[in-house]
């Protein structure tokens, strides 16, 4: 393992309210997943010995282009 990892519980957005901004509900049934803690932008914080490996990855997309990131990646 690279990096700090904690057990978090799962959520979902259960729709779209930009009067309230970015809600995010809890799933009561669902398994808690492992989700990296560690922040490049603090990398004193929750760090490692292997966070000092990291580097930063510029991406540039073009008009049309998307970047996916899979859950938990």
């Amino acid at each position: 393992m690279c990096f700090e990892q904690r057990k978090m519980n799962q959520g979902h957005q259960p729709g779209v309210d930009s009067s309230e901004g970015l809600i995010i509900a809890p799933d009561t049934d669902a398994e808690a997943v492992p989700f990296a803690v560690w922040d490049p932008d603090k990398p004193t914080e929750n760090s490692t010995p292997f966070s000092k490996l990291t580097k930063p990855m510029q991406v540039d997309l073009d008009p049309g282009d998307m970047l996916y990131l899979p859950a938990l990646w």
